[in-house]
């Protein structure tokens, strides 16, 4: 058998074209709400291990990154107890001069609604022992400089029963 002598076609002319682009487009389409479904079930587990596995008093050290004023960025060195943020580097918090330190319960909230809004980027990773967020990033929109926001935990230590934690008169 000799081989054809027209040029092979990846498309033959007319519907198929149309039919392969609506198939692209539908898998694209497809992807990008498995994607947004996987962050938002992935952030739904981890909540789920976090309110069971959370102590009652913790501590660790967080960190921002976004379009803010540098001292906002830490890091700092945060006590939890209660669910409530105690100190902010060994002193009393003062909400309005630590207005962007969260504990990991708000935090779950924050990345909830960056969830929300769909964002061109996104990045979350989970302790794998208590299943709170250690790092995230977010991205509105991609093509504007100045919406993104990070934040990172490390450190995190569980306060024991021996220890106390002091709160703030």
């Amino acid at each position: 058998m000799e081989p054809p002598s027209v040029p092979y076609r990846f498309f033959k002319p007319g519907r198929s074209r149309k039919r392969a682009l609506h198939w692209c487009l539908a898998v694209l389409l497809f992807q990008c709400i498995v994607v947004q479904c996987s962050a938002q079930h992935s952030l739904n587990r981890q909540r789920k291990i976090w309110e069971k596995r959370k102590p009652f008093a913790y501590s660790y050290d967080y960190q921002v990154r976004c379009f803010c004023p540098e001292a906002l960025h830490g890091p700092f060195r945060v006590l939890v107890r209660a669910d409530t943020v105690v100190t902010v580097n060994d002193r009393p918090y003062d909400r309005s001069e630590f207005r962007l330190i969260m504990t990991p319960d708000q935090l779950f909230l924050r990345a909830q609604r960056y969830l929300n809004r769909k964002p061109d980027r996104k990045q979350l990773d989970f302790n794998p022992i208590y299943g709170f967020i250690q790092s995230a990033s977010f991205d509105p929109r991609s093509s504007l400089m100045d919406d993104e926001f990070q934040w990172t935990i490390r450190a995190f230590t569980v306060m024991g029963k021996q220890d106390t934690v002091k709160t703030p008169e």
